[in-house]
């Protein structure tokens, strides 16, 4: 299983952490810039890819994420939608968490599909013809959407997804730890 984290100047790293935790169990993450360069999250860490989004295979990736931040600092915005546009195609999962669904509407991946996004309202033109429900995640069919406070709740979708909990126990051991934050008992 291989997963690439998306990442830009300004992205959300809290947003992906515990996603990239969950799937380097049982799989390969890497980290994908657009050019290749380091990138300073929101948090203010820098970041070094592992790969340019050009250079990726993308018949490679098992799923692809984009955490959230300032949408104007998402540089080449035509190269990351015609990769979120092949992935879509060929049935991959994408993740995207807080602002990163508006990349997803304007590569045009969510038009008659369910979402959910935190600049759903002041971007309502680019989510025309999407179906916003209020929801910490909302999966529709490959797509996976998420609100910023819903972290956890993607990170444990995603794993479900890509099949990284060994059997319910496990899941529910997951929950009880990350999402309950209390100790597993089941």
């Amino acid at each position: 299983m291989l997963a690439a984290v998306y990442i830009y100047d300004g992205f959300v790293q809290f947003e992906v952490v515990l996603s990239s935790y969950f799937l380097r169990a049982k799989g390969e993450v890497v980290v994908v810039s657009s050019d290749g360069e380091p990138h300073r999250s929101a948090e203010g860490f820098l970041t070094m890819p592992d790969v340019r989004l050009a250079d990726l295979a993308l018949d490679t990736v098992d799923a692809l994420i984009l955490p959230g931040g300032w949408e104007k600092d998402i540089i080449d915005q035509e190269g990351l939608h015609a990769a979120l546009r092949s992935l879509d195609a060929s049935g991959k999962i994408i993740a995207a968490i807080c602002g990163g669904p508006l990349q997803l509407a304007r590569a045009g991946l969510l038009k008659g599909r369910r979402y959910t996004s935190s600049v759903a309202d002041e971007h309502s033109a680019a989510f025309a013809g999407a179906d916003f429900i209020d929801e910490n995640v909302v999966v529709d069919g490959n797509i996976v959407t998420a609100q910023p406070h819903g972290f956890v709740d993607m990170a444990l979708q995603l794993g479900r997804m890509l099949d990284i909990f060994e059997d319910e126990r496990d899941y529910l051991e997951t929950v009880q730890a990350f999402r309950e934050q209390r100790r597993p008992t089941v």
